[in-house]
């Protein structure tokens, strides 16, 4: 997928770490286990931090994913995070089917960070899925249509709904029929 230039401009720098507790340590300055984390991106700084696909604390296609999935925080930054980790997670094809009772009805239904990690992940996952069906369906795979509606992603007409109702309504719908729940 073309994104079009890096904002900012210039270098990207990559650093890998041996293991996740060697991650977690020089990025967190933790080793609490239940800092569950592989990849943290600065887009600010232009910097990438991951844990080596070598070390087995995820599946090695999963760590391997993970660098672009830090590589689309520095691409396509965003201040929300429904739009930021469902883009990075969409464009790092790491999509994961939703059950149907997780299927969002509005954003607080996206529990991020607030829920514990359960949550979260469902969070990730259904929010990947809406930047698929934003980008793909409602925005016919158009990157500049899709940049666009970054810079004002409240605007759903933008997208061809009324509102967020509607908006929630008809990708609920698609999910539901994606997955065969309808």
């Amino acid at each position: 997928r073309k994104f079009g230039p890096i904002p900012g401009g210039g270098p990207v720098s990559i650093y890998v770490f041996e293991n996740q507790a060697s991650f977690r340590l020089n990025v967190f300055g933790s080793e609490d286990p239940e800092l569950d984390v592989t990849g943290l991106a600065d887009h600010v700084s232009r910097r990438i931090f991951i844990t080596s696909y070598h070390d087995g604390c995820r599946p090695k296609k999963r760590l391997l994913q993970t660098p672009v999935h830090e590589l689309v925080h520095i691409y396509l930054p965003h201040g929300y995070i429904y739009i930021r980790e469902g883009t990075a997670c969409y464009f790092a094809d790491m999509l994961v089917p939703l059950a149907e009772d997780d299927i969002p009805a509005g954003f607080a239904d996206l529990r991020f960070y607030v829920d514990g990690p359960e949550a979260t992940k469902i969070a990730y996952f259904a929010s990947s899925w809406m930047m698929k069906y934003i980008y793909e369906e409602c925005l016919d795979r158009r990157m500049a249509d899709f940049r666009a509606w970054m810079a004002s992603p409240d605007d759903y007409s933008v997208l061809g709904f009324a509102d967020e109702t509607e908006f929630f309504a008809a990708w609920g719908d698609w999910l539901r029929e994606m997955f065969g729940y309808s």
